[in-house]
């Protein structure tokens, strides 16, 4: 009886006000595609069933004789304006569950009308007025589990999706009677997905690809329904049901995390873990577009190279990078850290020499789970292996070791060619944008062995740390240096610039501006003295501060 019974599958989204929220929605989510218990709704009504006219009563009865014959069936209230963006209703109005006879769909029909009018609708609405109440009758499921389901987290904790599963029909559920098991579901990159149990006691309810599963068909609804979604579902020995679907009506916006992957399609699994030890100190503002282009384009393809033995062809190159902008800062992305064969030793006693506390920190992450190895396209052993082939062609240039005064002098030598080069204001554009890329032209090729060479130095030093264990002042030999050491020797010349300082403190002290200051220091002989050791200073070392890798920051 067309206006009064439709098929659920029938309806259409404009009927809202005559078959109820949930009716649409069922309406919507059986043409979307989902699973949907068959059955059919009764358009909104304020007068019980033994108040309607004979011919509604029978049209009733003979709709559901089919569903009854074959098995129990649920009655559920579906209300104008319940399921809305505005308004969700939720817990207001009745649902009865194991209908089974005549009688009983009559009875529930009246408990689920009368529910319009009862004291939980008056205390949402604020209103004494009764509230017209429409029927969905579906077959009952068996279910086996049966929860709830959120596309969005309402707390706003992360981008997971979030269900909730008790043992049988979902009732316990909704009334609050039970306690939930709790899964976060979440995209694990080029596709993926990863379930984590937060909670629940005894054995799973959901095993983890069931949970994923749901979370898998409520996101694809989600995604056709054109908003984040609150559902029901429930599950038999064989099948996955959906059974109400109504918008997220409150939800906090989760934390967003402005980040530019240095490549986008990698899968570092449910969760990206960024670090910023090291960098921190000799970057710690935020990089300009054309610094950041420059890292991603030049530097870190330099780096993979000649490190890892892995040339920008390879469709290895862009998952061996292990850093990324977040926040306009460069972090390292601990996920592609840990992924190649060499990442256990590295997040152990490599990264604890350079920074104990972020080692202890991504111990704790790794042992929750949290901290993944990035997934790789190929097995570990084709980066082992151009890493190893890149190690064994340094082994020769080791001799070089037992003369390390020879080596700063090569270093010194390019540092002069590289200061020789023509003054960059002076150069076209295109000039300009080759001379950018310098780092990765022939006229840096001295610099390359250097890169795997520092990392072959951090293995030395961790195999001789613990064969001297035993001797803790033999272990503090391995760290002293040589004599001239431009890092040694910066901290030396800033001792020395204030040695030299200490016969102008009757200047230094006055409250001038740099500028002011050091035109004062050159109106007397020894104060310009000490100028033209601070400039010389810098000439050689004024490069080597905070912002030393940003190009956009002023040089002396």
């Amino acid at each position: 009886m067309s206006g009064f019974l439709e098929d659920l599958a029938s309806i259409r989204p404009d009927q809202e006000g005559v078959f109820g929220g949930k009716a649409v929605g069922l309406g919507r989510l059986a043409a979307a595609g989902a699973r949907v218990p068959p059955g059919f709704a009764v358009s909104a009504q304020t007068r019980p069933p033994e108040q309607w006219l004979p011919v509604w009563r029978d049209a009733l009865r003979r709709k559901a004789s089919a569903l009854l014959s074959a098995g129990p069936v649920a009655v559920r209230s579906s209300a104008p304006g319940e399921d809305s963006a505005a308004l969700s209703f939720a817990g207001v109005f009745e649902t009865v569950l194991g209908v089974t006879s005549e009688d009983d769909l009559f009875a529930a029909a009246a408990r689920c009308i009368r529910s319009g009018a009862g004291e939980r609708v008056r205390a949402y609405t604020h209103t004494d007025d009764p509230r017209p109440v429409g029927l969905v009758v579906q077959a009952q499921v068996r279910a086996r589990c049966a929860g709830v389901c959120f596309t969005v987290d309402p707390a706003g904790k992360d981008s997971a999706v979030v269900v909730e599963a008790v043992s049988g029909t979902g009732e316990a559920l909704v009334s609050g009677r039970a306690a939930p098991e709790g899964w976060r579901v979440y995209r694990s990159g080029l596709g993926g997905w990863e379930a984590q149990r937060e909670r629940g006691q005894g054995p799973e309810v959901l095993t983890a690809a069931e949970a994923i599963e749901i979370a898998r068909g409520a996101a694809a609804q989600a995604t056709a329904l054109g908003r984040p979604l609150d559902l029901e579902w429930a599950r038999d020995e064989r099948e996955l049901w959906w059974l109400q679907a109504r918008p997220v009506t409150a939800a906090v916006p989760p934390r967003v995390f402005d980040v530019e992957r240095w490549f986008s399609l990698v899968d570092d699994g449910p969760v990206t873990v960024w670090a910023n030890w090291n960098v921190r100190e000799v970057m710690p503002d935020p990089f300009t577009p054309l610094n950041w282009s420059l890292w991603r384009d030049v530097v870190l393809p330099v780096v993979a190279q000649n490190v890892f033995g892995i040339p920008p062809s390879s469709r290895l190159f862009p998952h061996v990078a292990g850093i990324d902008l977040v926040h306009g800062r460069i972090y390292w992305n601990m996920n592609a850290l840990l992924a190649g064969p060499l990442g256990r030793v590295f997040s152990g006693n490599v990264l604890a020499h350079l920074d104990s506390r972020a080692a202890e920190v991504t111990g704790r992450l790794r042992a929750q789970g949290v901290l993944r190895p990035r997934r790789l396209p190929v097995s570990a052993l084709r980066i082992t292996l151009p890493l190893l082939g890149r190690s064994l062609g340094t082994l020769f240039r080791l001799g070089i070791a037992v003369r390390p005064r020879r080596a700063l002098q090569r270093l010194e030598a390019y540092g002069r060619r590289i200061a020789a080069r023509p003054d960059a204001t002076s150069l076209s554009d295109a000039d300009l944008m080759r001379e950018l890329a310098l780092l990765g032209a022939p006229e840096s090729a001295a610099l390359m062995p250097a890169q795997q060479l520092q990392l072959e130095a951090f293995f030395v030093h961790a195999t001789a740390a613990r064969l001297f264990r035993a001797h803790p002042r033999a272990r503090g030999s391995l760290t002293a240096g040589i004599e001239g050491n431009p890092t040694t020797q910066i901290s030396l010349g800033v001792d020395e610039l204030v040695e030299a300082a200490r016969p102008l403190a009757s200047t230094f002290e006055q409250p001038l501006a740099t500028p002011d200051l050091l035109a004062r220091l050159d109106t007397s002989p020894e104060g310009a003295r000490w100028t033209a050791r601070l400039r010389a200073f810098l000439a050689r070392n004024g490069q080597r501060c905070p912002n030393e890798f940003d190009i956009a920051n002023p040089r002396w």
